[in-house]
């Protein structure tokens, strides 16, 4: 059995450091509404690695940090990032394996889902209806943030942001 822990303190470092590189830095790398996202790359590699309570907490921190990056509603980041979470461990489970080609495969995936549920979230709730268009920038933006997954995912592994435990039993 493998005990998995979340370190705290450095995921919080790691996740202030992301934040700021997507606010300060990442606009300069996009297109339009196409662009990297740092914030979902993070929680994606969160919700791989992290089951339980600890890894529902890290992920709603993320999203809040997302939202208060961004103009729109409040919340809505850390919902979308909740469900595809939730999402993603039920999937995990039986199609996830270590390989990296499944690393860029899930988190792909998850970001997909976080940003059709945003982009959604946005044409329901927009008054003067927002336009369709957001869903197909939610799939351009999770392809060109998959491209990211190798580099990150390593970073975060050295950082040591997640511990690993093998017990006896």
């Amino acid at each position: 059995m493998i005990i998995v822990r979340l370190r705290k303190i450095k995921f919080v470092a790691a996740a202030l450091a992301v934040a700021v590189v997507q606010q300060c830095l990442m606009h300069r790398f996009g297109h339009g509404y196409i662009r990297f996202d740092l914030i979902a790359l993070t929680a994606a590699f969160v919700a791989f690695h992290m089951t339980g309570k600890g890894g529902l907490w890290a992920v709603l921190f993320l999203g809040m940090l997302r939202d208060l990056g961004s103009t729109g509603r409040l919340g809505a980041g850390a919902l979308c990032f909740l469900t595809a979470v939730l999402l993603m461990w039920a999937l995990k489970e039986r199609f996830f394996r270590g390989t990296m080609a499944s690393g860029i495969s899930f988190a792909f995936l998850f970001m997909l889902a976080s940003g059709t549920l945003y982009a959604a979230g946005m044409i329901v709730f927009s008054p003067g209806g927002a336009s369709h268009r957001y869903l197909y920038h939610a799939g351009a933006s999770a392809a060109f943030t998959a491209i990211l997954v190798p580099l990150f995912f390593v970073c975060f592994r050295l950082a040591g942001i997640i511990e690993q435990e093998k017990t006896v039993f």
